[in-house]
């Protein structure tokens, strides 16, 4: 039986892959970073990876039938969406660059 946490976690770890490392590596002719942005992103990305998980692993409880419910059916077809939109919307920002 797949635990809801798990779940929960990988559409986490979905969502933080792209934007880490597909949308980064797809982008083209970029400027540099400024170094202070560059800490605060991954100080934010340590601490907000580090709250959900820890949620994840030791203080959220749902019941066992949780995955099938109305609720995080709608949350799944809800996330999925935003997704493909996302993925859609960033390959318009990419087409919007110039060349190089």
């Amino acid at each position: 039986e797949i635990d809801t946490n798990v779940v929960l976690l990988a559409y986490w770890c979905c969502h933080y892959v792209n934007r880490t490392l597909v949308f980064p590596c797809r982008m083209r002719g970029g400027k540099k970073t400024p170094f202070g942005v560059f800490v605060s992103a991954l100080v934010f990305c340590t601490i907000n990876g580090y709250c959900n998980g820890r949620f994840l692993a030791e203080y959220a409880v749902y019941d066992k039938d949780h995955l099938s419910s109305p609720c995080f059916m709608f949350g799944s077809v809800l996330f999925w969406t935003g997704l493909f939109i996302n993925f859609h919307s960033d390959g318009i920002l990419r087409d919007l660059r110039k060349p190089g």
